[in-house]
């Protein structure tokens, strides 16, 4: 007995999508997970649900597993949101304390116009005046010379 899935068409990912993401919104991101997995075998080439499940796995600490989950899904070999994964794992890196890896990978992104989306331009142009303001701070911070009391 051949016992075909349902069919799913764009409306209809579209509203699975939606719903997933305000769980994930709500509190409600452990809910979200059947729905997140069936978009991503359904349409493999939308990173919109491996962005998802990142930002779940973020929103409840898991930052490194979620930096992980973007780079093994697939996310940043796809041919739609790609630009918003690759922010997203930008700003994982930053918040995960990768902040050197984040504003040269940022960088190169920008200068290799790997990203294009506006939206993707804004976040990780953002992601990198941030990490560039933590290095500043850092090296400013290491130059300072102890005075001595007793001199």
């Amino acid at each position: 007995m051949n016992t075909a899935g349902p069919e799913f068409n764009a409306d209809d990912m579209f509203v699975l999508g939606n719903i997933a993401a305000t769980a994930i919104k709500t509190g409600y991101g452990d809910l979200a997970q059947p729905l997140l997995k069936l978009i991503q075998e359904e349409r493999p080439a939308n990173a919109g649900a491996f962005v998802l499940e990142a930002m779940y796995l973020h929103s409840i600490g898991q930052t490194e597993e979620a930096r992980l989950f973007l780079e093994t899904s697939g996310a940043f070999q796809t041919e739609n949101n790609r630009d918003e994964a690759v922010a997203f794992h930008l700003y994982l890196l930053q918040q995960a304390g990768s902040i050197e890896q984040a504003h040269e990978l940022g960088q190169a992104y920008l200068a290799e116009e790997l990203v294009t989306s506006p939206s993707a331009i804004a976040a990780v142009s953002t992601v990198i005046a941030e990490c560039a303001d933590e290095l500043f701070e850092t090296i400013e911070a290491s130059d300072e010379i102890p005075h001595s009391e007793d001199a």
